[in-house]
């Protein structure tokens, strides 16, 4: 009930604190407003050179309570923080190549990740969760544990 009741304040937290893609200098997982766990991940394909030749992508965490979105660690669990190698992984389906579960093999914690490059217009967040609720179901089946604390 508290977060329901909060959840405007939050919000307006975020968009007057947080430049669009959050602290630069900001190299946790959990929300840098409200310290919430990230409920979703939007990677970007960020072009580099003058000829666009190499591409790299780039994550940024979103926050369901307060809608702050940063740009989040590369290969790091959100959970346990771990980086070590072979730990992370992710599930998709070929149906939808936009949309893809990430998870790690130590905690077996995962999060929802949408590919922001291949979505037509502007992403909302809250759209996106609803939307992608079988993902959720899928996790389940693969005994994965959704983001629910902060590391």
């Amino acid at each position: 009930m508290t977060r329901a009741v909060t959840f405007p304040h939050w919000q307006v937290v975020a968009q007057s604190w947080l430049p669009q893609e959050g602290p630069a200098e900001w190299k946790r997982s959990c929300c840098p407003t409200c310290g919430g766990a990230p409920g979703l991940v939007e990677i970007r394909k960020q072009r580099s050179g003058v000829e666009n030749l190499t591409a790299s992508a780039r994550r940024f965490m979103h926050c369901p309570f307060c809608g702050s979105r940063w740009a989040g660690p590369g290969l790091k669990c959100p959970a346990c923080d771990s980086t070590r190698q072979g730990d992370a992984k992710y599930y998709y389906t070929p149906d939808e190549p936009e949309l893809r579960i990430d998870f790690c093999k130590s905690c077996n914690h995962y999060v929802k990740v949408v590919d922001a490059d291949q979505i037509a217009g502007r992403l909302h967040i809250g759209l996106e969760l609803l939307t992608t609720a079988h993902l959720d179901a899928i996790a389940q089946e693969k005994n994965l544990t959704p983001l629910e604390i902060c590391a």
